[in-house]
């Protein structure tokens, strides 16, 4: 038990030097809460998902490692695998492949565009996408605005507070939203907190907090 106190209290230590001694440019993952940003990271780095439990109520924000090279990103989980690439400035298209290892195993595809508006501290993302799921299509419209809060104290660096909804045309799921706040506090990590959300699983319960994610980018 004593042990166990000191390795946390060692790993806490270390997290506090890392943020309190690293550069301040921040360089989030290319997805926000739920959905793809119109922007694709393609400078080398690698983005880990050390922790996130947003999957238990919204399935296609599981946990990703993202690969970003020259040309694009490569995205692996435990489920799927897919690519996502710039079309132009602030819009990307992606391809993911999930696995349903349910009864009847089969792949479903996801495929769709997105396209990101920056005006100051404030970003509008659209995101309309298309998802295959046993032979049967589904088209979905998502959307996210997210702001800089400027009124933040300064130690904390840069925070974001953002608000995302997801309308798929079937009827049967409802509107998925999430509502939280974005941390950078250095360039390597964010934390995403969602406050409020609803996973539009055929449930209109709101969780609150719904989820916790936090990514480390090597």
């Amino acid at each position: 038990m004593v042990k166990a106190r000191i390795r946390q209290l060692i790993g806490a230590s270390s997290l506090l030097a890392l943020l309190l001694t690293t550069s301040q440019t921040h360089a989030a993952p290319s997805r926000a809460f739920l959905q793809e940003l119109g922007r694709v990271n393609t400078g080398g780095h690698i983005y880990v998902d050390l922790y996130n439990n947003t999957g238990t109520w919204t399935p296609p924000a599981d946990s990703q490692i993202r690969v970003a090279t020259p040309y694009g990103e490569g995205i692996l989980s435990e489920n799927s695998i897919g690519a996502k690439g710039a079309v132009a400035d602030d819009m990307s298209a992606y391809l993911i492949g999930y696995v349903n290892t349910g009864p009847g195993t089969a792949v479903d595809l996801t495929a769709g565009m997105a396209y990101q508006i920056r005006q100051a501290d404030l970003y509008l993302n659209l995101n309309p996408y298309v998802s295959s799921s046993k032979g049967s299509l589904q088209l979905h419209f998502a959307t996210a605005v997210f702001t800089r809060l400027s009124q933040a104290p300064s130690w904390l660096d840069e925070v974001q507070l953002g608000a995302e909804f997801q309308t798929p045309a079937s009827r049967a799921y409802n509107t998925g939203t999430a509502i939280g706040l974005r941390w950078l506090p250095r360039d390597f990590l964010t934390f995403d907190l969602i406050l409020a959300g609803d996973g539009g699983d055929r449930s209109t319960t709101i969780r609150t907090p719904a989820a916790l994610r936090f990514n480390l980018r090597f």
